[in-house]
């Protein structure tokens, strides 16, 4: 079950990438998990989050925030049961 939903999210992810290839003003991955990041822990400048509100396209930010958040919870769950 778990599987079969992360094979769901790497194909919607894969396609996502697909389309954001063909519009050329869009930000990169890289920019969106750098901007996605520093948001996350709250040190993005106002520059940068311009940037994103006109170049970048609202599906990638929110895949890649919820990917973040699922990295950071599963994590806290790890060090959880180490200690």
């Amino acid at each position: 079950m778990l599987l079969k939903g992360l094979s769901r999210i790497y194909y919607n992810f894969l396609k996502l990438l697909n389309e954001e290839r063909l519009v050329m003003s869009t930000s990169t991955f890289f920019q969106v998990v750098k901007s996605v990041l520093a948001a996350f822990i709250g040190v993005q400048s106002k520059t940068n989050q311009e940037q994103d509100f006109t170049n970048g396209k609202l599906s990638s930010y929110i895949f890649v925030g919820i990917i973040t958040t699922i990295f950071f919870i599963i994590s806290l769950i790890a060090i959880r049961l180490v200690l």
